[in-house]
């Protein structure tokens, strides 16, 4: 005998009370109420908003949402010491005097700064 049945068995010997049908009954309103909040569609949709707002989030990055970006570079160039963050529309310079930002657009195009520019950042 399997270790289920011997339990039946023992319980069928001791007249302990044995789950039936009517368990299951008792339980099918729970079940059928929950399941008119929770339609086949709900797990997909929950799962589709939920990857919606983690898009919205990561694309509106740097410079938009400056501590959200994909990149973080330290430079040195001629006495010049800062890092560089790089995001979804655009890039942050910071410096010990100041940080600027690109515009935000699609792309990026390094050279648009220049060192007249890194040395009059605000």
């Amino acid at each position: 005998m399997r270790d289920g049945e011997q339990a039946f068995a023992k319980a069928v010997q001791l007249r302990l009370p044995v789950a039936t049908t009517t368990t299951a009954q008792a339980l099918t309103p729970l079940f059928s109420s929950l399941m008119t909040c929770l339609r086949p569609a709900t797990p997909g949709f929950l799962v589709t908003l939920v990857a919606t707002i983690l898009l919205a989030i990561v694309s509106f990055s740097v410079p938009l949402l400056k501590s959200i970006y994909f990149l973080k570079a330290s430079i040195t160039e001629d006495g010049f010491t800062g890092s560089i963050t790089f995001g979804t529309l655009g890039y942050c310079l910071q410096l010990p005097n100041g940080t600027t930002c690109s515009s935000p657009s699609v792309g990026y195009e390094l050279s648009e700064y220049r060192r007249t520019d890194l040395e009059q950042t605000d």
